[in-house]
């Protein structure tokens, strides 16, 4: 039921033929739920990259107020963990249950409170089908790693959510399952946010831009047009300067 909530709000259709990158399943994914009104941000230090925050003291945070809806995503965690985070914390939303979720989603099975269960099963289904899935492996043929591979590009998402996701439909055995997310762990890199030390890339003002969202700047460049809260204090909810806050929204003022 609330996968189904969550497809119909989002216009999400189930199918597994996307082949995108989970980075471009995140942007997706973000959009469509910025769109349908969930504000979604990605927050990994307290205010510069000296005080980053490790992703397993957070990895997502939903606060499920009626009528802002927030998400915070951990911009310190592995790009391939992000789809998984957000289709979680989306759920906690729909549930209207908020929480701070730290868990691997790629842990050998492990109890969590019975919430985190949910949500991940919800994460799980929305972003992998289960029937659409069991169909895809049964057309699999040679090494799990090959088929693993290529559902992960059928799918739009990363390799380690497609195997834990036919670990848990008893599609994998426990042996290659361990195997295969040992060597995805031996590949992952943690994505760092980037300071004043960082060679090329995009400037400080688009990462700010995309790691804020389009929404959160626009709503805030809205209040401030219509002098409902002072350009300053704009800027100050986002801990940056009026001038810079200025730089940075506009391109997003609707």
């Amino acid at each position: 039921t609330v996968v189904d909530s969550i497809r119909k709000t989002l216009a999400i259709e189930p199918t597994a033929e996307r082949r995108r990158s989970s980075g471009d399943a995140f942007d997706g994914l973000r959009d469509k739920a910025q769109a349908a009104g969930v504000y979604v941000v990605l927050m990994g230090n307290l205010g510069s990259h000296h005080s980053n925050v490790a992703p397993d003291e957070f990895r997502g945070i939903a606060l499920a107020d009626r009528l802002a809806p927030l998400v915070i995503i951990n911009g310190n965690d592995a790009k391939a963990a992000m789809p998984f985070t957000l289709a979680h914390e989306l759920a906690h939303i729909f549930l209207g249950s908020s929480g701070v979720s730290n868990q691997d989603a790629f842990e050998p099975h492990r109890p969590h409170k019975s919430v985190e269960q949910f949500c991940n099963a919800v994460a799980a289904e929305l972003l992998v089908p289960e029937n659409l899935l069991r169909q895809a492996w049964s057309d699999q043929s040679g090494e799990p790693e090959a088929a693993v591979k290529e559902l992960a590009r059928n799918f739009g998402v990363s390799e380690e959510v497609i195997a834990r996701r036919l670990s848990d439909l008893g599609l994998l055995d426990k042996e290659d399952y361990g195997r295969l997310i040992a060597l995805y762990r031996s590949r992952l890199k943690p994505g760092k946010e980037r300071s004043g030390e960082s060679m090329g890339g995009p400037d400080a003002n688009v990462l700010a831009r995309y790691r804020l969202g389009a929404k959160t700047l626009a709503t805030l460049a809205r209040a401030a047009d219509n002098g409902l809260i002072t350009l300053q204090d704009a800027a100050r909810t986002l801990n940056m300067s009026a001038g810079r806050f200025e730089r940075i929204v506009n391109d997003v003022r609707p």
